[in-house]
């Protein structure tokens, strides 16, 4: 064997002077007072170090062992025995014995106190080892004792029952193979189990424990220790001192003091019963060794971390911040944390139960997850599925990953990210009440309500929305303009939005050049595209709308509204309600008749689509306005201008210009609002008198003039005299 040729090498470092090697025959060696090496060899050998620091090896190999007699001397010597009945005697100074039986059958006791002395102590097989202060002893197959003395010292038990204990230095136990006893002393002690069930307790410093394999009791005493189970069921106990206890694999029981304790359950259903201090505890390791652990935090601010398993958790008194680490499932999870604040605690999808706890952050994988916050400040991420995520009340700072996730801040300043989106929809994010920072996705199209508070909203790439449907009052909205005075929802930042949605009052929204869509919703809205290509709704409400310059699509919907055709190709519908459609700001004359249900050439104002349109507004030029068989209302403005009514009950406004009040058979019952003798305004009645004049069907009424065409169709001139208007008929 080679082990001893290793310790041999190991512990001869700084001889430098004499060497001796012995023969196979029974050798004498005498030291010099430098520092010696000597190797006895087989044999029964006497070796007398002397003087100096010396290396006296009693044999090299097994197969060479022999009844040696190893003398120090004077210096602090080493002294090395393999086996046999041998006298090991240190001398004077600070000796060290390597004592190692590692196929022994016997039951040694090692007490290094007493083998400290001139009187030293006998083992079981004779040998005799005295005037030694330190010693490393590798047991054999006995059922061992060994006692630590004041230095530091190393015992490796073998394959029995063996008790082990620590003296004052600073001490290594290993049990080996059996059910050992292990106790630390008063030095910084490392004790191990290794196999078997084995009881370990620490000393009065700071002392590692270590179960290894089997159902091992660990006890830490004083100090601040390190308890690891490892294998087995464990059982680990330190209640004094600010420890780190591990259970390992296994069902742990932990239990901890009232210092600050960092705790590690590992795999396995682990019970941990923590105490008063603020304490670090682990359900597990990592996702992959979780158990269903019970978990009482006890007094204490604790932070908790949880890898997954049905847990039932007690967080205790204090303010107790929990981590929960699910990333790695891909199942749909429901984790509502609202009420885990309270005795009663929330209950996960995953069995887990959490009690008295105030603090989250809450991390999710690929599944479609919903989540629920606290009243605290909470950390949410969530991974590739469809989620669903309400943080609460507190400063939230919440993630979505891929997928389509519905993110609602709630109460507090809270920051709402997400990842690039792999889906066109993107997501929609609610900051609540509070100064929030939204971020939208890179790719997708994002739907944003910043809600009450100063918010600052990043649409970034793709076709993002901003809502304000939750506002108390009307808003002002220009994206135009980064910087937001909205009026009726506090002061915010818009960066990258495309789309603008109003609220239930009477808002003002205007839009960029870029297309975009926006919407007035409840109120009496002022709604203003720009020149790209909008898609406009003023909703419920008396609202006033323009498309701009672009290839527009305005829907007014109820209420009596006020449309502005722009240059471009546009699409208007009315809805319900009095609408009026407006051409003041074409650049040339228009022609528009309201009977036309497909897209219509107006000259000077793009070809628009119109639908459900009472009311016209011409322009400043020379335009021609048709009603249809409804009750409408046209107005020329400026220019010499063709109001044709129609059917129905109309209110024909010539305005500026020399202006022709047209009327059709089944014209009506009509209204000229502004007859003018000094603009030329002419009154067309051809259709119903062939180019015959009837002057008997012109009569004075008060202030106005009315015009008898027959079969109930009349019109009635306003502040006009019945002279004027036979002299500025066309029959």
């Amino acid at each position: 064997m080679t082990k001893a040729s290793n310790r041999f090498s190991a512990f001869s470092a700084g001889i430098n002077q004499a060497t001796y090697y012995g023969t196979t025959a029974n050798d004498t060696y005498a030291g010099t007072s430098d520092n010696d090496l000597a190797d006895g060899n087989s044999g029964d050998d006497y070796l007398d170090g002397a003087g100096g620091n010396d290396f006296l090896v009693g044999e090299r190999y097994w197969e060479l062992v022999g009844n040696d007699t190893l003398i120090g001397g004077d210096g602090n010597d080493v002294l090395n025995s393999l086996g046999g009945v041998d006298v090991l005697d240190g001398g004077a100074g600070t000796d060290f014995v390597e004592y190692i039986q590692t196929y022994s059958t016997y039951s040694y006791l090692f007490d290094v106190t007493a083998m400290a002395t001139t009187t030293g102590v006998t083992l079981a097989d004779g040998t005799i080892i005295r005037n030694v202060e330190r010693a490393h002893v590798e047991a054999g197959l006995g059922n061992d004792t060994f006692v630590g003395g004041s230095g530091a010292d190393t015992f490796l038990g073998g394959g029995g029952n063996d008790s082990a204990a620590g003296g004052s230095g600073e001490t290594y136990l290993s049990g080996g193979a059996g059910d050992d006893t292990l106790s630390g002393g008063g030095g910084v002690d490392r004790l191990s189990g290794n196999e078997g069930n084995d009881s370990i307790s620490g000393g009065t410093h700071n002392d590692f424990l270590h179960g290894e394999w089997g159902n091992d009791t660990l006890f830490g005493n004083t100090g601040n220790d390190r308890l690891e189970g490892s294998d087995g069921d464990d059982l680990l106990n330190d209640t004094s001192g600010a420890n780190i206890l591990q259970g390992g694999s296994g069902n742990d029981t932990i239990t901890s003091g009232n210092l600050a304790d960092s705790i590690w359950g590992g795999e396995g259903g682990d019970l941990i019963n923590a105490a008063d201090g603020n304490d670090t505890i682990y359900d597990d390791s990592n996702i992959e060794l979780r158990g269903n652990d019970t978990i009482n935090a006890g007094g204490g601010d604790d932070i908790v971390s949880i890898w997954g398993g049905a847990d039932s958790i007690d967080a205790g008194a204090g303010q107790d911040s929990f981590t929960l680490w699910y990333e790695s499932e891909s199942v749909d999870l429901l984790v509502d944390v609202s009420q885990a604040h309270t005795s009663g605690g929330s209950t996960f999808s995953t069995g887990t139960v959490i009690r008295n706890a105030e603090f989250f952050k809450i991390y999710t994988g690929s599944g479609d997850d919903t989540l629920v916050g606290t009243v605290h400040d909470d950390v949410i991420e969530t991974g590739s599925g469809d989620d669903s995520i309400a943080g609460g009340d507190g400063n939230d700072s919440i993630t979505g990953g891929l997928g389509y996730d519905f993110i609602d801040g709630g109460a507090g300043n809270d920051t709402i990210w997400v990842a690039q989106s792999d889906i066109s929809e993107g997501d929609t994010l609610y900051g609540g009440d509070g100064n929030d920072q939204l971020y939208g996705t890179r790719t997708g199209d994002d739907f944003l309500m910043g809600g009450a508070g100063n918010d600052s909203i990043y649409g970034h790439f793709g076709n993002d929305t901003v809502s304000y449907a939750d506002a108390t009052a009307g808003v002002t909205v220009d994206l135009n303009v980064a910087a937001q005075t909205t009026g009726g929802s506090g002061n915010d930042l818009l960066d990258d939005i495309e789309n603008l949605i109003g609220s239930d009052f009477a808002d003002n929204l205007a839009g960029d050049g870029a297309d975009g869509l926006m919407q007035g919703l409840g109120g009496n809205d002022t709604v203003a595209g720009s020149s790209g290509h909008d898609t406009i709704s003023g909703d419920d409400g008396n609202d006033n709308l323009s498309g701009g310059t672009g290839n527009d699509v305005l829907n007014a919907g109820a209420g009596n509204d006020l449309i502005q055709a722009g240059a471009g190709d546009d699409s208007i519908d009315g809805g319900l309600g009095l609408d009026t459609l407006s051409y003041s700001t074409a650049t040339a004359a228009v022609t528009v008749d309201l009977v036309v249900a497909v897209s219509q050439a107006t000259g000077g104002a793009g070809s628009d689509l119109l639908q459900a349109i009472e009311g016209l507004i011409g322009s400043g030029y020379n335009d021609v306005l048709s009603g249809d068989g409804g009750d409408n209302s046209l107005d020329g403005r400026a220019g010499n201008d063709i109001l044709n009514g129609r059917g129905g009950k109309d209110i024909l406004t010539g305005k500026a210009g020399l202006d022709t009040f047209l009327f059709e058979t089944g014209s009506g019952l009509d209204v000229i609002s502004d007859f003018s003798v000094a603009d030329g305004d002419l009154i067309n009645v051809n259709a119903y008198t062939g180019g015959v004049a009837s002057p008997g069907s012109v009569t004075q009424a008060g202030s106005h003039v009315v015009i008898d065409l027959g079969s109930g169709n009349m019109v009635t001139v306003f502040n006009a005299s019945q002279g004027d208007v036979l002299s500025h008929m066309v029959w």
